[in-house]
């Protein structure tokens, strides 16, 4: 998979935040399946932004693992920004 294999925007305007880089770093090693060496920072971006919804809702943390999970299947966790299906545009 490339890094950025799907068309797509910034999740929010500023990102990445500060030590996104890092996080990605650390966590692309230790991921499983087509994310595995392809965590970017922009990518940590998105989950955060996924997270801080889920937050702002007060719904469970289970919430924001299944809705994040959900991101990766449908988007790689990237802001799709052109319909590549019938069903997909955005993360989910």
């Amino acid at each position: 998979m490339a890094k950025n294999a799907f068309p797509h925007q910034r999740c929010s305007g500023s990102w990445p935040g500060p030590g996104d880089a890092a996080l990605a770093a650390r966590l692309s090693t230790r991921l499983r399946g087509s994310l595995r060496g392809h965590m970017t920072p922009e990518r940590i971006c998105c989950a955060r932004q996924i997270v801080e919804a889920v937050a702002a809702r007060r719904l469970p943390r289970r919430a924001a693992v299944i809705a994040t999970t959900t991101a990766i299947v449908e988007s790689t966790l990237l802001n799709i920004n052109r319909k590549l299906d019938h069903t997909s545009l955005g993360l989910f």
